[in-house]
């Protein structure tokens, strides 16, 4: 069993690539646009501590967040250990520097909590702008019918040390319509239509599915308040209040209500150009300007096919890389 995140791949800013494998390693391409390559691993918990029990952590020790590379060469992630291991590995967050060593802190030294069990499934370490600072999630375990808690931990970058930590909370509905997607975050300042007390708002695909009385297949992406809530206008629950939707543009076969899914996991925000990325079931990439809430630009990746959740990111020169049928598509001028 291989349990890696997914699009769990990081170029670094030197063109370097890693894929995670099992055990907690990494794949090491030096150039990321070339055709062929050597292909070198590095492993944090020490390349002889692994071959020396290669069976043991192949079999425990696996990879369950996207990768997180700095400017420097410095990787993070976080890794579930699910047995008995020679090195006593527990569940939580590893570092390989650029010079190739590795460190580890648990889950339950972040949070110190024993409750703790493990870096959040699929949640990507995130980096301060200076590099300095590295954001991540922990929770307690999944257990059937129990709300998961846990907590958000900023650690030194460096050497792992814990610098603060909080807990986190349920903060409740996120949307009225289709919010199984991972929200994207957006600085309030990128929506100047926006009156309110938060400092940011979150991205969603607002699908009003149809059949089973649910919607009329207007789906939508919105942009949503989290500190503010209104009713749901056919159940009555409160939900995080909508600030910006837009339902999308294209009409299935023989409707004009019923628009094309937005079947997608994270968007692409770019405060640049106060504007959100996403691609759609019709096969096209968008850009959502949330100034005038119109789609100003689009671009056709696909002739249109149903597929699963695909995230949509920017890289550090501005190109766009969205999933479409299967295949990543690199879009810059």
């Amino acid at each position: 069993m291989l349990m890696i995140a997914a699009c769990g791949d990081a170029v670094s800013s030197g063109n370097r690539l890693y894929a995670p494998c099992a055990s907690g390693k990494l794949f090491v391409r030096g150039s990321a646009d070339s055709a062929t390559g050597a292909l070198q691993t590095a492993v944090f918990i020490g390349a002889s501590e692994y071959a020396a029990a290669q069976a043991f952590y192949d079999a425990t020790i696996f990879i369950n967040t996207p990768l997180a590379a700095d400017t420097q060469g410095n990787v993070f992630f976080g890794f579930i250990a699910t047995g008995a291991n020679p090195a006593g590995l527990t569940s939580g967050l590893a570092r390989i520097g650029a010079n190739g060593i590795g460190s580890r802190v648990s889950a339950v030294a972040m949070a110190n909590d024993p409750a703790i069990s493990e870096a959040a499934m699929n949640c990507a370490p995130a980096l301060s702008p200076d590099l300095a600072t590295l954001y991540i999630a922990v929770n307690t375990p999944r257990v059937t019918g129990e709300v998961q808690t846990g907590y958000l931990v900023a650690l030194d970058a460096a050497n792992l040390s814990v610098r603060a930590r909080t807990p986190l909370f349920d903060p409740g509905v996120a949307g009225g319509f289709g919010w199984d997607d991972t929200a994207s975050v957006v600085p309030a300042s990128m929506v100047p239509s926006y009156i309110g007390p938060s400092g940011y708002l979150l991205m969603v695909k607002y699908n009003n599915y149809r059949g089973a009385g649910y919607g009329d297949g207007a789906n939508r992406l919105a942009i949503i308040d989290p500190n503010v809530f209104q009713a749901d206008a056919v159940s009555g629950p409160p939900f995080m209040r909508e600030v910006l939707t837009i339902v999308g543009p294209t009409c299935e076969v023989g409707s004009s209500v019923a628009v094309k899914e937005w079947c997608i996991n994270t968007a692409a925000v770019d405060p640049a150009t106060n504007a959100v990325l996403a691609n759609n079931e019709d096969g096209y990439l968008y850009r959502w300007n949330l100034t005038t809430n119109t789609f100003t630009q689009r671009i056709q990746l696909t002739s249109g096919i149903a597929q699963s959740y695909t995230p949509t990111v920017i890289g550090a020169d501005g190109t766009v890389y969205a999933v479409n049928n299967a295949v990543l598509f690199s879009v810059s001028r």
